[in-house]
């Protein structure tokens, strides 16, 4: 009768545990650019936390997070990052918008200290 009692405490335990963990929301969708084409490896993360993934060859992806009202931000060099609240939806398309230049250029090279200009590959060595 004890081992029936503590079987029946450790499932009821058990079943406590499964019913209070947080809910997990999906969302999946694809990135493409303004013309449609995919962009394969765009940044996708879950605002203020380490949780995130990135777009595949088909420029499509799939996020688990856990907060109902989480801010999920879509990035990529070149383009303009968006911040977007899913408010519910478990599919979300988005289109990244062209728009951050860069201004500046910046070459970071070696070179050995006992070359001579002679044998320079180049006539400019300095930039």
């Amino acid at each position: 009768m004890r081992i029936l009692q503590v079987s029946a405490f450790f499932l009821l335990l058990a079943f406590c545990v499964g019913t209070t963990q947080a809910q997990r929301y999906t969302l999946s969708g694809t990135v493409t650019d303004p013309a449609g084409q995919p962009l394969v490896g765009v940044n996708i993360l879950e605002k203020g936390t380490t949780n995130g993934t990135t777009t595949d060859a088909d420029g499509a992806y799939r996020l688990t997070y856990n907060d109902p009202n989480a801010v999920i931000v879509f990035s990529y060099v070149g383009f303009k990052r968006q911040e977007i609240v899913p408010a519910g939806r478990t599919e979300l398309d988005v289109v990244l918008e062209e728009g951050i230049e860069f201004s500046e250029l910046v070459v970071v090279g070696t070179r050995s200290l006992n070359r001579s200009v002679t044998e320079s590959p180049v006539a400019v060595d300095v930039f």
